[in-house]
């Protein structure tokens, strides 16, 4: 009966990639028991909305308007608590708000396309470089869309611009930087549905 020495290392069995003879990917557990297959030639696919039936697409198509749907209604709920804190100066940036995000969400439910940022925060330039680069990846089509893009960059840019809307959008929220306090409520329920 053989025993097995200390200083041997389980052999991980991942595949590998070899260059220079060809795109083949290579694994095996052991020596003579390598099997080779030939790579797709080019880089999948991006998940996005346009494949229907796919997870991203019934995510775009239906849970993210919902997740707009209850950032309004939560907005609108808290309604009487703007005017109480702001006066009238509060509902009009709260009727603002709300003007915004639906407006967002029938871009998103009509494949509008994708606009750039318009607030002044740090990260702005670094969103808009990557909606440009999207534009130039999409081979011509145009501006991206919401179906058309990738499904994580959609994601996150949709809760980007509810940022944009209940933080840095109008300048009642600059003059009085407490005037969306009670958002920092809607904005935790976002980060909840986020990992859902």
């Amino acid at each position: 009966m053989r025993q097995a020495r200390p200083s041997a290392r389980p052999r991980l069995c991942l595949p590998t990639v070899r260059r220079g003879r060809g795109d083949y990917v290579t694994s095996g557990r052991g020596a003579g028991a390598v099997r080779r297959k030939k790579m797709a030639a080019s880089v999948a696919v991006s998940l996005s909305g346009r494949f229907k039936g796919s997870f991203a697409y019934f995510t775009i198509k239906d849970r993210l308007p919902q997740i707009l749907t209850r950032v309004i209604d939560t907005l609108h709920r808290h309604k009487n608590e703007f005017f109480e804190k702001h006066g009238e100066k509060g509902v009009e940036a709260e009727k603002r708000a709300i003007s915004f995000l639906s407006k967002l969400r029938n871009e998103l439910q009509t494949d509008k396309p994708m606009i750039p940022l318009s607030d002044e925060l740090p990260d702005t330039p670094i969103w808009n470089q990557y909606l440009e680069y999207q534009r130039n990846v999409s081979n011509g089509n145009g501006q991206p869309s919401w179906f058309q893009s990738p499904w994580l960059y959609v994601e996150c840019y949709m809760y980007r611009r509810i940022h944009e809307a209940l933080i840095h959008k109008y300048d009642i929220s600059h003059k009085t930087p407490e005037i969306f306090s009670i958002c920092s409520r809607t904005l935790a329920f976002l980060k909840i549905l986020a990992c859902i």
